[in-house]
């Protein structure tokens, strides 16, 4: 306490989960990207993976998404975007109480 006031540091919970993923490639893609995806394994990875346009439409869920595991905690994430056009689309994985966008570009 400082005078009236209080000081209030933030604090950070880490609660044992996490993902992350390396830049998607090739960039553009034409027929298909990946990237390489690390989580905790303290579940499975596939949660919830979904594809949107940049107009925030749903594009996709899992149909042509597939994670091959390395590890235990890792794997590639692979997308078959041969039947979409041209554009800019956003990869959303949700794994535990993470979520990470995966930004990829499409150019046929």
């Amino acid at each position: 306490i400082i005078g009236n006031s209080i000081l209030v540091d933030e604090l950070n919970v880490f609660d044992g989960t996490y993902l992350w993923g390396s830049p998607p490639y090739p960039l553009p893609a034409k027929e298909k990207v990946q990237s390489f995806i690390y989580w905790d394994n303290s579940s499975d990875i596939a949660d919830d993976i979904s594809v949107y346009d940049v107009y925030g439409f749903r594009i996709e869920g899992n149909e042509r998404i597939s994670i091959d595991k390395q590890e235990l905690n890792s794997g590639i994430l692979k997308w078959d975007c041969s039947t979409v056009l041209s554009g800019v689309y956003l990869i959303y994985i949700k794994h535990g109480t993470k979520t990470w966008t995966l930004k990829v570009m499409v150019n046929r």
